[in-house]
């Protein structure tokens, strides 16, 4: 997650994605609108371990300085520079300048309009993310597996698919997707690849004084066991909602779902979010123990429902 500020409007920044195109044109990721900028001035790279600085034969150059230096080097048109940390590149007979403020590996992130980069929120492909934080959350942010998408979930509503450059309204904040497609696949490929829902036996273990619960799963290869945990007495009572739908024979794809307010109401829920939060701990919980598609174990659906994601076959309830 490479970033660059302006030396003369500090707070100007910009994220660097791995080809972090910079010139005058509109189309491009840094627009510089200073008449001595070429349309497509200066390329940025990641090469893998570093990011390389290299001129697109710009009329009048890109320049390197390194910190602490007094002197500027012009890259060449036939090869680049290789920047480092406070490095400062500069565009345009030097009239642009901007200083290398990271130069970690390019990650697929949220940044706050109008913020400086102590704000950005890192999304893990592997796993769940609150946004803006757990303290606060009001979305939560997922990878799709299978299509590779990212997802969005706000409160009251169902996941939906975003876009890298698009824009999230959260909290009246402006947060903007930033997604790089190869380091998310990379993530992904190195987290443990668990089961999936559809292929355990779901145990739910209330404590006697319902008011948490604890999980075990049962695979063809393993069995394991969570802590147990005050957030997952809210899989005790959509499992419950949903066994008791299937003993009276609706069909499987209707039982189980519950209104959020219903849910909120029976379990003494303060708010909306404080329901959500708990969602989010209960697929995280399932994430930890390497469940593949954890984040299924609560669905969303229309018109704010929501039910425990696991077939009434595979769920079992046991007795406090």
């Amino acid at each position: 997650m490479g970033f660059i500020r302006s030396v003369d409007e500090p707070r100007r920044w910009a994220v660097m994605k791995q080809d972090f195109l910079i010139g005058r044109d509109e189309s491009c990721d840094l627009v510089l609108g200073r008449p001595g900028v070429s349309k497509r001035h200066a390329l940025v790279r990641w090469d893998g371990q570093h990011w390389v600085a290299r001129d697109l034969g710009s009329r009048n150059g890109t320049f390197v300085r390194a910190q602490g230096s007094r002197s500027s080097e012009r890259i060449p048109n036939d090869r680049g520079v290789r920047l480092a940390l406070h490095d400062r590149l500069l565009f345009a007979e030097m009239d642009e300048q901007w200083s290398v403020v990271n130069v970690d590996e390019p990650r697929t992130l949220l940044t706050e309009e109008g913020q400086s980069p102590d704000c950005i929120i890192l999304l893990d492909a592997a796993g769940v993310v609150a946004v803006p934080s757990e303290d606060r959350l009001r979305a939560t942010m997922h990878r799709d597996r299978v299509s590779g998408l990212w997802m969005v979930e706000e409160i009251g509503s169902g996941p939906r698919a975003v876009n890298d450059g698009e824009v999230l309204v959260i909290l009246g904040r402006s947060y903007r997707l930033h997604v790089v497609e190869s380091t998310d696949t990379a993530q992904a490929e190195r987290s443990p690849l668990g089961p999936s829902l559809a292929d355990v036996q779901l145990g739910i273990h209330p404590a006697s004084d319902e008011e948490s619960a604890a999980l075990s799963f049962r695979s063809e290869r393993r069995t394991f066991c969570s802590e147990r945990r005050a957030h997952l007495y809210l899989l005790v009572h959509l499992a419950r909602r949903r066994l008791g739908d299937a003993h009276a024979g609706k069909d499987e794809a209707q039982c189980g779902w519950l209104s959020t307010d219903a849910v909120q109401e029976a379990l003494g829920y303060r708010s909306a979010e404080h329901l959500a939060v708990d969602v989010f701990r209960c697929r995280k919980e399932l994430k930890t123990l390497d469940i593949g598609n954890a984040t299924e174990v609560i669905e969303r659906g229309r018109r704010g429902q929501m039910r425990i994601g696991v077939a009434s076959a595979r769920l079992h309830v046991c007795a406090p």
